[in-house]
Formats: C-alpha cells, sequence, structure tokens
C-alpha cells in the first residue's frame, strides 16, 4: 500500500483533530483541578478557622481552670500553713514544759541530793 498525497493528508487532517481534542480534553482537565483547587482551599480555610476557634475557646477554658485551681491550692496551702503553724505552736509549749518538768525534777534531786528536802535518807 503506497502513501499518497492524498492519504497523507487524511492522515495529518485526523492527527490534528487528534491533537485538538486532546488539546480541549487538557484544557478542560486543568480548569476542573483550578476549581478543585479553589474548593480545596476554602474547605482548609473553613477548617483553620474552626479549629483557631476550637483552640481559643480551649485556651480560655483552660485559663479559667488554672485560675480555680491555683486559688484552691492557695486555700489548701494557707490552711496547711495554720496547721502546721499551730502544731509547732503547740510542740513549742510541749517542749517548753518539758523543760520546765525537768528542770523542776533536777532542782528537786539536787535539793534531795544536798539534804535541803527533809525526808531525804542520803547521808544520813
Amino acid at each position: 500500500m503506497a502513501w499518497t498525497d492524498e492519504r497523507l493528508d487524511d492522515l495529518a487532517d485526523r492527527m490534528d483533530a487528534g491533537f485538538a481534542r486532546n488539546d480541549r480534553e487538557i484544557q478542560s482537565l486543568r480548569t476542573e483541578i483550578g476549581a478543585l483547587r479553589t474548593e480545596l482551599k476554602a474547605d482548609i480555610d473553613g477548617l483553620r478557622n474552626e479549629l483557631k476557634g476550637d483552640i481559643d475557646g480551649l485556651r480560655t477554658e483552660l485559663k479559667a481552670d488554672m485560675v480555680a485551681l491555683r486559688t484552691e491550692l492557695k486555700g489548701d496551702i494557707a490552711g496547711l500553713q495554720t496547721k502546721v503553724e499551730g502544731d509547732i505552736a503547740g510542740l513549742h509549749s510541749l517542749i517548753v514544759r518539758f523543760g520546765v518538768s525537768i528542770l523542776i525534777c533536777l532542782v528537786t534531786v539536787i535539793a534531795a541530793l544536798i539534804g535541803v528536802i527533809p525526808g531525804g535518807s542520803v547521808g544520813a
């Protein structure tokens, strides 16, 4: 089969038509991709704004919880400090009374040893 000018022209026309069809399809795909890109960007922006709002809300809630916890802890610490101070004061009082008792006992023992207190039988 020989390639005549008429057959070559027919082949060229069909190839031109195929390239034109491919160009239209590629342009259609580009348009569709551009629309999808715009839609995706809008969706991402919407999600970003929604997340930002959620995060801001959580941040506010967390700050409020931290303030409440801090206040509660300050109260608990103040209560413990008062209790410890009371316990220390009670312990101090007990130590002073114990020291006075030891001192009285010591004076009594010394007095008995030197014979100041009658009835002691030491050395008599």
